[in-house]
């Protein structure tokens, strides 16, 4: 874990600079106490303008950014001194990328800044900074858990701010240049990833730490970072999920079916969320335009399946999700990668009142049905009326070889729940819980590809799309293979 130039200074001139009186910690009762939801009242308060002398020693400060190798390296054989060392990283490190944003808020032109969504999401970082800064030097085990603790409950309450970002986006969007509000936006949400990658990664080597069997590997976890990704798996997980949001909006109607080939069995290292999140939303897009737009067979009746191929090349692992769903139109397409374009296209997030993006609290109810994983045979398709993915004929030596969809073969982590408890509740927040969360999983938030391109860029990636309206549309999702490329990350 790379060492943070932060020393215990700045932290001890925050407390003291800063009256207990004014801020809005003030009636909280201890360090390690769960934040509660922000109250619905006028949060975003002047004097935060001018208490940039406690902001600035930290935005002076650079990001010291990290690589999945070194996350990988440092988690393996997780010892008592390398978990301190761990959280004290992440003690320093979150409130430098904190008052980064702090100061990309007090950039924006003054009406935005005093939009209501966009005020609450402000305070809440300042909340974030003022409990993060202050807390001294983690020396203890004991001192580890009260701040994971409380790192856990801040993950919790951030997770309104995905939608109330949007809102306060599509309110302002008459006064705000749209290539601004699209910076500003992309500058968001991959420091938001930033700091949930350090601090789910720290939680979950604690919990890993303090589980009886903590010096196991042999699942290939390392916190939250998955070192035996295959593309089949994820490919599997992410169609059938795909599948169930879709017969769920069309009414019943059956998806078109997804064909996998190529490298199939490449392996490489990730953090499974991130990954999922990108194949979900391009199946997910492939399968809609297809249920909408496809021409169905004439002899089968059957819609024109999507094609998923799967490349391994030296450095990089390349997935493409081709359909012939009639491509994107014109306008939409100038719009892909825009938050402001089409604002309206937001509205729905004011249905929802959390969102951790990712593919866990995405999980339609249906999503228990099971779906079988087999070959090219036509006559176990035939007898396989669930079928969802067709894999390439096996080799020879294995004709009869039946793949069978296995029971969550991603988890969150090697002590995440099965895949039917995930649906129920996601390991850093309470999502699935909400009476608000995705009820409908029809409905179209309008983020999700610039938010899968934000991931995939995060650790060295790409995601481009190609359409050819009329006929259909390719997407390229390139991720590195080795995690040797540092995060991405808009100081």
């Amino acid at each position: 874990m790379p060492n943070s130039n932060l020393n215990a200074a700045p932290a001890a001139t925050t407390a003291s600079a800063f009256s207990p009186q004014s801020s809005p910690l003030f009636k909280m009762n201890n360090p390690a106490s769960i934040v509660k939801q922000p109250q619905a009242r006028r949060r975003y308060s002047p004097q935060h303008f001018y208490q940039n002398r406690i902001l600035d020693p930290y935005v002076h400060q650079a990001v010291s950014p990290i690589t999945l190798r070194q996350l990988v390296f440092f988690g393996r054989n997780m010892q008592e001194d390398k978990l301190l060392k761990s959280a004290n990283y992440v003690r320093t490190e979150l409130p430098i990328r904190l008052a980064h944003r702090i100061r990309d808020f007090q950039n924006l032109p003054f009406i935005v800044g005093t939009n209501p969504h966009i005020e609450l999401v402000y305070d809440l970082y300042w909340q974030a900074f003022e409990r993060i800064a202050k807390i001294p030097e983690i020396k203890t085990l004991e001192e580890n858990e009260a701040f994971c603790e409380m790192v856990k409950g801040l993950l919790n309450d951030h997770l309104v701010v995905i939608p109330q970002l949007a809102l306060g986006i599509m309110e302002c969007s008459k006064h705000i240049p749209a290539a601004q509000v699209d910076h500003f936006m992309n500058k968001m949400l991959r420091s938001r990833i930033s700091r949930r990658v350090l601090a789910e990664q720290h939680i979950t080597l604690t919990n890993n730490f303090n589980s009886p069997n903590h010096m196991m590997t042999d699942r290939g976890y390392i916190g939250i970072i998955y070192t035996h990704i295959k593309p089949k798996d994820i490919v599997e997980r992410t169609a059938l999920l795909a599948a169930d949001t879709c017969r769920q909006a069309g009414g019943g109607m059956a998806p078109p079916k997804v064909l996998l080939d190529g490298n199939i069995d490449a392996e490489f290292t990730y953090i499974p969320d991130h990954i999922e999140y990108i194949l979900y939303e391009l199946l997910k897009n492939s399968m809609r335009f297809v249920m909408q737009n496809g021409k169905r067979d004439p002899t089968t009746g059957e819609l024109p399946p999507i094609q998923v191929t799967v490349c391994e090349g030296t450095h990089e692992i390349v997935f493409r999700v081709s359909d012939k769903g009639g491509g994107i139109h014109p306008e939409m397409e100038s719009q892909l990668w825009s938050y402001a374009q089409s604002p309206a296209r937001l509205a729905n997030f004011e249905k929802i009142s959390k969102m951790a993006a990712t593919v866990q609290e995405q999980v339609a109810p249906s999503s228990s049905s099971s779906s079988t994983l087999t070959s090219t045979s036509s006559e176990e398709s035939d007898r396989q009326e669930d079928e969802n993915i067709i894999l390439p004929p096996p080799p020879p030596t294995n004709k009869n070889s039946t793949y069978q969809s296995s029971e969550s073969t991603l988890l969150l982590d090697r002590h995440a729940p099965s895949r039917a408890q995930s649906a129920q509740k996601s390991s850093f927040s309470t999502t699935a819980s909400s009476p608000q969360q995705y009820k409908n999983q029809s409905l179209h938030l309008g983020i999700g590809l610039p938010m899968s391109r934000v991931y995939a860029e995060y650790w060295g990636g790409d995601l481009k799309v190609f359409t050819m309206h009329g006929y259909g549309t390719d997407a390229y999702a390139k991720f590195c293979k080795f995690g040797n490329i540092y995060e991405n990350f808009d100081v």
